[in-house]
Protein backbone atom coordinates (compact mmCIF):
# COMPACT_ATOMS: atom_id res chain seq x y z
CA UNK A 1 0.00 0.00 0.00
CA UNK A 2 2.69 2.30 1.06
CA UNK A 3 4.70 1.91 -2.30
CA UNK A 4 1.66 2.69 -4.33
CA UNK A 5 1.26 5.83 -2.46
CA UNK A 6 4.94 6.86 -2.71
CA UNK A 7 5.21 5.84 -6.67
CA UNK A 8 2.14 7.83 -8.14
CA UNK A 9 2.66 10.97 -5.33
CA UNK A 10 6.38 10.76 -6.82
CA UNK A 11 4.81 10.81 -10.71
CA UNK A 12 3.19 14.06 -9.84
CA UNK A 13 6.27 15.56 -8.26
CA UNK A 14 8.01 14.72 -11.26
CA UNK A 15 5.62 16.05 -13.45
CA UNK A 16 5.89 19.18 -11.43
CA UNK A 17 9.74 19.78 -11.20
CA UNK A 18 9.50 19.05 -15.62
CA UNK A 19 7.07 21.60 -15.94
CA UNK A 20 9.14 24.49 -13.48
CA UNK A 21 12.19 23.35 -15.41
CA UNK A 22 10.91 24.28 -18.86
CA UNK A 23 9.13 27.94 -16.93
CA UNK A 24 12.25 28.98 -15.26
CA UNK A 25 15.00 27.73 -17.87
CA UNK A 26 13.05 27.18 -21.09
CA UNK A 27 10.08 28.78 -21.58
CA UNK A 28 10.11 31.62 -23.62
CA UNK A 29 8.60 34.68 -22.11
CA UNK A 30 5.34 35.07 -23.23
CA UNK A 31 5.39 31.05 -23.41
CA UNK A 32 3.25 29.59 -20.84
CA UNK A 33 5.24 26.58 -19.51
CA UNK A 34 4.50 22.77 -20.92
CA UNK A 35 5.46 19.69 -18.71
CA UNK A 36 7.03 17.46 -20.97
CA UNK A 37 7.41 14.18 -18.82
CA UNK A 38 3.68 14.51 -18.16
CA UNK A 39 0.52 16.31 -18.54
CA UNK A 40 -0.53 19.98 -17.15
CA UNK A 41 -3.64 18.27 -15.78
CA UNK A 42 -1.65 16.01 -13.26
CA UNK A 43 1.17 19.41 -12.88
CA UNK A 44 -2.31 21.01 -12.05
CA UNK A 45 -3.38 18.26 -9.30
CA UNK A 46 -0.39 18.74 -7.11
CA UNK A 47 -0.33 22.33 -6.93
CA UNK A 48 -4.45 21.86 -5.23
CA UNK A 49 -2.35 19.63 -2.49
CA UNK A 50 1.46 20.91 -2.37
CA UNK A 51 1.67 24.64 -2.97
CA UNK A 52 2.58 26.19 0.45
CA UNK A 53 0.93 29.68 -0.11
CA UNK A 54 -2.99 28.87 0.61
CA UNK A 55 -6.00 29.24 -2.29
CA UNK A 56 -5.06 29.16 -5.59
CA UNK A 57 -5.88 33.14 -7.42
CA UNK A 58 -5.13 31.66 -10.88
CA UNK A 59 -8.01 29.43 -10.17
CA UNK A 60 -10.76 32.37 -10.04
CA UNK A 61 -10.42 32.50 -13.83
CA UNK A 62 -12.99 30.33 -14.02
CA UNK A 63 -13.65 29.16 -10.54
CA UNK A 64 -13.40 25.36 -9.80
CA UNK A 65 -16.38 24.65 -7.95
CA UNK A 66 -19.61 24.22 -9.06
CA UNK A 67 -23.40 23.76 -7.35
CA UNK A 68 -24.38 19.63 -7.58
CA UNK A 69 -27.72 18.80 -8.12
CA UNK A 70 -29.02 16.90 -5.03
CA UNK A 71 -28.54 13.35 -6.78
CA UNK A 72 -24.52 14.38 -6.74
CA UNK A 73 -24.30 15.70 -3.62
CA UNK A 74 -25.92 11.90 -2.07
CA UNK A 75 -23.37 10.22 -4.25
CA UNK A 76 -20.46 12.06 -2.71
CA UNK A 77 -21.43 11.86 0.63
CA UNK A 78 -18.78 9.07 1.35
CA UNK A 79 -16.12 11.10 -0.93
CA UNK A 80 -12.82 12.23 0.53
CA UNK A 81 -13.42 15.64 1.79
CA UNK A 82 -10.83 17.05 -0.69
CA UNK A 83 -13.95 16.78 -3.57
CA UNK A 84 -16.42 17.26 -1.59
CA UNK A 85 -18.92 19.74 -3.36
CA UNK A 86 -16.77 19.25 -6.76
CA UNK A 87 -18.19 18.38 -9.59
CA UNK A 88 -16.13 15.39 -11.04
CA UNK A 89 -13.49 16.84 -14.24
CA UNK A 90 -13.35 14.65 -17.13
CA UNK A 91 -15.77 11.88 -18.51
CA UNK A 92 -16.23 8.30 -19.80
CA UNK A 93 -17.28 7.94 -23.46
CA UNK A 94 -18.98 5.12 -24.44
CA UNK A 95 -19.47 4.04 -28.21
CA UNK A 96 -22.58 2.51 -30.43
CA UNK A 97 -21.10 -0.86 -29.52
CA UNK A 98 -20.70 -0.05 -25.71
CA UNK A 99 -16.76 0.36 -25.59
CA UNK A 100 -15.10 2.58 -23.74
CA UNK A 101 -13.37 5.37 -25.98
CA UNK A 102 -9.92 6.88 -24.48
CA UNK A 103 -10.07 10.47 -24.26
CA UNK A 104 -8.32 12.89 -22.25
CA UNK A 105 -11.59 13.35 -20.76
CA UNK A 106 -11.27 10.10 -19.61
CA UNK A 107 -7.43 11.08 -18.43
CA UNK A 108 -8.96 14.17 -16.72
CA UNK A 109 -11.26 11.83 -14.66
CA UNK A 110 -8.27 9.26 -13.40
CA UNK A 111 -6.87 12.55 -12.32
CA UNK A 112 -9.05 14.36 -10.63
CA UNK A 113 -9.71 11.13 -8.20
CA UNK A 114 -5.68 10.84 -7.60
CA UNK A 115 -5.70 13.97 -6.23
CA UNK A 116 -6.73 12.38 -3.10
CA UNK A 117 -3.30 10.60 -2.70
CA UNK A 118 -2.73 11.50 0.61
CA UNK A 119 -5.82 11.36 1.69
CA UNK A 120 -6.40 7.41 0.05
CA UNK A 121 -4.02 4.99 -1.13
CA UNK A 122 -4.63 3.56 -4.87
CA UNK A 123 -6.72 0.61 -3.80
CA UNK A 124 -8.99 2.84 -2.65
CA UNK A 125 -8.88 5.56 -5.31
CA UNK A 126 -9.26 2.96 -8.17
CA UNK A 127 -12.26 1.35 -6.19
CA UNK A 128 -14.16 5.64 -5.46
CA UNK A 129 -13.30 6.04 -9.13
CA UNK A 130 -15.04 2.36 -10.86
CA UNK A 131 -18.21 2.94 -8.04
CA UNK A 132 -18.39 6.37 -9.20
CA UNK A 133 -18.40 4.45 -13.23
CA UNK A 134 -20.84 1.83 -12.20
CA UNK A 135 -23.23 4.29 -11.33
CA UNK A 136 -23.54 6.30 -14.28
CA UNK A 137 -22.55 3.77 -17.02
CA UNK A 138 -22.90 -0.03 -15.77
CA UNK A 139 -20.77 -2.81 -14.62
CA UNK A 140 -19.61 -3.87 -18.31
CA UNK A 141 -18.11 -0.26 -18.53
CA UNK A 142 -16.29 0.09 -15.36
CA UNK A 143 -14.81 -3.33 -15.63
CA UNK A 144 -13.37 -1.68 -19.07
CA UNK A 145 -12.54 1.41 -17.07
CA UNK A 146 -10.68 -0.41 -14.13
CA UNK A 147 -8.56 -1.61 -17.39
CA UNK A 148 -7.26 1.71 -18.22
CA UNK A 149 -6.99 2.70 -15.03
CA UNK A 150 -4.38 -0.05 -14.00
CA UNK A 151 -2.17 0.91 -17.27
CA UNK A 152 -2.48 4.53 -16.37
CA UNK A 153 -0.86 3.39 -13.13
CA UNK A 154 1.73 1.41 -14.35
CA UNK A 155 2.40 3.86 -16.23
CA UNK A 156 2.84 6.43 -13.71
CA UNK A 157 5.46 4.14 -11.36
CA UNK A 158 7.75 3.70 -14.71
CA UNK A 159 7.86 7.64 -14.77
CA UNK A 160 8.52 7.66 -11.27
CA UNK A 161 11.13 5.25 -11.56
CA UNK A 162 12.61 6.48 -14.66
CA UNK A 163 13.34 9.81 -13.14
CA UNK A 164 16.77 9.54 -12.87
CA UNK A 165 17.18 8.43 -16.93
CA UNK A 166 14.97 11.34 -17.73
CA UNK A 167 17.91 13.16 -20.58
CA UNK A 168 18.02 17.00 -19.95
CA UNK A 169 17.81 17.64 -24.00
CA UNK A 170 14.04 18.97 -24.25
CA UNK A 171 13.31 17.34 -27.36
CA UNK A 172 14.96 13.38 -26.18
CA UNK A 173 12.70 13.89 -23.25
CA UNK A 174 9.67 14.45 -25.10
CA UNK A 175 10.22 11.62 -27.17
CA UNK A 176 11.53 9.54 -24.06
CA UNK A 177 8.04 10.40 -22.35
CA UNK A 178 6.17 9.21 -25.64
CA UNK A 179 7.61 6.03 -26.24
CA UNK A 180 7.35 5.06 -22.09
CA UNK A 181 3.32 6.03 -23.12
CA UNK A 182 3.17 3.83 -26.00
CA UNK A 183 4.91 0.69 -23.88
CA UNK A 184 1.82 1.09 -21.10
CA UNK A 185 -0.81 1.91 -23.87
CA UNK A 186 -1.65 1.03 -27.11
CA UNK A 187 -1.15 3.20 -29.94
CA UNK A 188 -4.85 4.69 -30.59
CA UNK A 189 -5.18 5.01 -26.59
CA UNK A 190 -1.84 6.51 -26.60
CA UNK A 191 -2.60 9.00 -29.02
CA UNK A 192 -6.16 9.91 -27.42
CA UNK A 193 -4.74 10.08 -23.71
CA UNK A 194 -1.63 12.38 -24.86
CA UNK A 195 -1.63 13.27 -28.36
CA UNK A 196 -3.24 16.36 -28.04
CA UNK A 197 -0.39 17.73 -25.61
CA UNK A 198 2.72 15.95 -27.50
CA UNK A 199 1.24 18.31 -30.36
CA UNK A 200 1.54 21.09 -28.04
CA UNK A 201 4.63 20.20 -26.66
CA UNK A 202 5.80 19.89 -30.48
CA UNK A 203 4.63 23.30 -30.48
CA UNK A 204 6.33 24.78 -27.51
CA UNK A 205 9.56 23.40 -28.46
CA UNK A 206 9.78 24.69 -32.23
CA UNK A 207 8.91 28.10 -30.73
CA UNK A 208 11.73 27.75 -28.58
CA UNK A 209 13.88 27.21 -31.34
CA UNK A 210 12.30 30.23 -33.62
CA UNK A 211 13.26 32.42 -30.40
CA UNK A 212 16.48 31.98 -29.87
CA UNK A 213 17.60 31.41 -33.59
CA UNK A 214 20.10 34.44 -33.65
CA UNK A 215 20.48 34.44 -38.06
CA UNK A 216 16.80 35.66 -37.62
CA UNK A 217 15.73 39.59 -37.97
CA UNK A 218 12.78 40.77 -35.71
CA UNK A 219 10.31 40.12 -38.69
CA UNK A 220 11.44 37.22 -39.61
CA UNK A 221 10.89 35.93 -36.22
CA UNK A 222 7.41 37.72 -35.90
CA UNK A 223 6.46 35.82 -39.38
CA UNK A 224 7.28 32.24 -37.92
CA UNK A 225 6.02 32.43 -34.34
CA UNK A 226 2.61 33.99 -36.21
CA UNK A 227 2.58 31.12 -38.44
CA UNK A 228 3.54 28.48 -35.78
CA UNK A 229 0.76 29.68 -34.08
CA UNK A 230 -1.69 29.38 -36.86
CA UNK A 231 -1.20 25.17 -36.96
CA UNK A 232 -2.65 25.56 -32.99
CA UNK A 233 -5.81 23.72 -32.95
CA UNK A 234 -8.70 25.83 -31.25
CA UNK A 235 -8.43 23.93 -28.33
CA UNK A 236 -5.05 24.55 -27.69
CA UNK A 237 -5.72 27.99 -28.51
CA UNK A 238 -7.73 27.98 -25.59
CA UNK A 239 -5.68 26.54 -23.50
CA UNK A 240 -3.16 28.89 -24.19
CA UNK A 241 -4.86 31.91 -23.57
CA UNK A 242 -6.01 30.70 -20.28
CA UNK A 243 -2.33 29.86 -19.25
CA UNK A 244 -1.74 33.26 -20.12
CA UNK A 245 -4.02 34.88 -18.06
CA UNK A 246 -3.35 32.67 -14.93
CA UNK A 247 0.02 33.58 -15.33
CA UNK A 248 -0.33 37.07 -15.64
CA UNK A 249 -2.98 36.92 -12.72
CA UNK A 250 -0.75 35.33 -10.39
CA UNK A 251 2.03 37.84 -11.40
CA UNK A 252 -0.13 40.59 -10.77
CA UNK A 253 -1.34 39.51 -7.41
CA UNK A 254 2.07 39.25 -6.02
CA UNK A 255 2.72 42.72 -7.02
CA UNK A 256 -0.34 44.09 -5.07
CA UNK A 257 1.40 41.85 -2.23
CA UNK A 258 4.72 43.44 -2.99
CA UNK A 259 3.46 47.26 -3.09
CA UNK A 260 0.54 46.47 0.05
CA UNK A 261 -1.79 47.70 -2.45
CA UNK A 262 -5.36 47.66 -1.09
CA UNK A 263 -8.35 45.87 -1.68
CA UNK A 264 -9.81 48.83 -3.09
CA UNK A 265 -7.53 49.40 -5.21
CA UNK A 266 -7.00 45.66 -6.06
CA UNK A 267 -10.92 45.59 -7.19
CA UNK A 268 -11.04 48.11 -9.26
CA UNK A 269 -7.31 47.19 -11.48
CA UNK A 270 -9.09 43.59 -11.84
CA UNK A 271 -12.13 44.76 -12.39
CA UNK A 272 -11.33 46.73 -15.49
CA UNK A 273 -8.65 43.91 -17.07
CA UNK A 274 -11.17 40.80 -15.96
CA UNK A 275 -14.97 42.20 -15.00
CA UNK A 276 -16.20 42.74 -11.70
CA UNK A 277 -17.50 39.12 -11.34
CA UNK A 278 -13.79 37.88 -11.45
CA UNK A 279 -12.47 40.58 -9.49
CA UNK A 280 -15.22 39.52 -6.69
CA UNK A 281 -13.72 36.14 -6.78
CA UNK A 282 -9.79 37.21 -6.66
CA UNK A 283 -10.21 39.56 -3.78
CA UNK A 284 -12.67 36.54 -2.20
CA UNK A 285 -9.56 34.27 -2.60
CA UNK A 286 -6.98 36.99 -1.51
CA UNK A 287 -9.78 36.91 2.00
CA UNK A 288 -8.47 33.26 1.82
CA UNK A 289 -5.08 33.40 1.16
CA UNK A 290 -4.36 35.90 3.26
CA UNK A 291 -6.46 33.82 6.30
CA UNK A 292 -4.36 30.45 5.61
CA UNK A 293 -1.11 32.29 5.52
CA UNK A 294 -2.25 33.74 9.44
CA UNK A 295 -3.04 30.35 10.62
CA UNK A 296 0.22 28.90 9.20
CA UNK A 297 2.10 31.90 11.56
CA UNK A 298 0.50 31.14 14.11
CA UNK A 299 0.89 27.47 14.22
CA UNK A 300 4.90 28.02 13.06
CA UNK A 301 4.98 29.93 16.09
CA UNK A 302 3.89 27.54 18.46
CA UNK A 303 5.45 24.88 16.77
CA UNK A 304 8.72 26.63 16.93
CA UNK A 305 8.30 27.29 20.91
CA UNK A 306 8.04 23.50 21.49
CA UNK A 307 10.47 22.97 19.86
CA UNK A 308 12.90 25.00 21.85
CA UNK A 309 11.51 24.18 25.44
CA UNK A 310 14.15 22.43 26.86
CA UNK A 311 11.93 20.75 29.50
CA UNK A 312 9.97 17.92 26.39
CA UNK A 313 11.66 14.82 25.59
CA UNK A 314 12.23 14.06 21.86
CA UNK A 315 9.20 12.41 22.16
CA UNK A 316 6.95 14.28 24.38
CA UNK A 317 8.46 17.67 21.77
CA UNK A 318 6.93 14.98 18.72
CA UNK A 319 3.61 14.22 20.09
CA UNK A 320 3.09 18.38 21.70
CA UNK A 321 3.63 19.38 17.89
CA UNK A 322 1.51 16.63 16.49
CA UNK A 323 -1.48 17.39 18.56
CA UNK A 324 -1.11 21.62 17.72
CA UNK A 325 -1.18 20.39 14.20
CA UNK A 326 -4.32 18.22 14.61
CA UNK A 327 -5.91 21.21 16.37
CA UNK A 328 -5.23 23.68 13.93
CA UNK A 329 -6.23 22.46 11.15
CA UNK A 330 -8.52 20.11 9.88
CA UNK A 331 -7.29 16.27 8.39
CA UNK A 332 -6.64 17.56 5.00
CA UNK A 333 -4.64 20.76 6.01
CA UNK A 334 -2.65 19.09 8.78
CA UNK A 335 -1.80 16.76 6.16
CA UNK A 336 -0.66 19.25 3.74
CA UNK A 337 1.28 21.42 6.58
CA UNK A 338 3.24 17.74 7.57
CA UNK A 339 4.34 17.31 3.96
CA UNK A 340 5.66 21.12 3.47
CA UNK A 341 7.39 20.66 6.89
CA UNK A 342 9.01 17.06 5.86
CA UNK A 343 10.48 19.44 2.60
CA UNK A 344 11.09 22.18 5.07
CA UNK A 345 9.05 24.55 3.48
CA UNK A 346 7.48 25.93 6.79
Amino acid sequence: MFRSIRVVAGALILIALSALWLWHGAAAPDQPAVAIAAGPEQAQLLDRDSANSGPDLASALPPRQHSLSATDAQRQSGWPASLQGSTPDGEVLVGADGRVIPGIGLRRLFDYFLSTIGELDVPAIRALLLAHVRDLHGAAVAQEVAGLFDQYIDYQRALSDAESLLPRDLQARLEFAKQLRRRHFDAASAEAFFGEEEAYAEYTLERMRIARDTALDEAERTAQLKALEATLSASQLASMREARSAQLIEEQSRQFEALAVDPGARFDERSALYGEAAATRLADLDRERAAWEQRVLAYRQARDAIQRNAAFSAQQRAQAIAELRSRSFDAHEARRIQSLEAIGQI
